[in-house]
């Protein structure tokens, strides 16, 4: 139920009171009648964590950037070792950059298939895959 105050614009005489509407004699020129409220802040809208703001489409630099550096060198290391891991490394570095710059999109099957296979090694620790594919 809203809150009505009038004042009187000759005495200055202020009355408030809470009402469906307002009383038939406070709407004449004489009085000033305001609807009042309590304030209300909205609260802050939820800050983006994630480090590009959770853009989908990557450019290749800031796809490692996802990675630390120990991910970053423990996975350069493996692939020294295992054709399957440096095939995954040579076909994000031959992705072909778009006119803006970005070549690794996160929702891409294959980026996925492949993050998700450096955890399931090993190479990342656990929940990492779900927080490099969550940009």
């Amino acid at each position: 139920m809203p809150t009505f105050r009038a004042t009187n614009l000759e005495t200055q005489e202020v009355t408030e009171y809470d009402a469906e509407l307002p009383q038939a004699e406070h709407l004449g020129e004489e009085w000033n009648l305001e609807v009042v409220g309590i304030a209300y802040a909205a609260p802050d809208a939820p800050q983006d964590t994630r480090k590009y703001g959770g853009r989908r489409r990557l450019s290749k630099l800031e796809f490692i950037e996802l990675l630390t550096d120990t991910e970053y060198v423990t996975i350069l290391t493996a692939a020294k070792e295992s054709v399957q891991i440096e095939a995954w490394i040579r076909k994000m570095e031959l992705a072909t950059p778009d006119d803006d710059g970005t070549s690794i999109d996160l929702d891409d099957p294959r980026t996925q298939g492949g993050v998700q296979a450096l955890e399931l090694i090993g190479l990342i620790g656990e929940g990492r895959a779900e927080e490099i594919l969550n940009g």
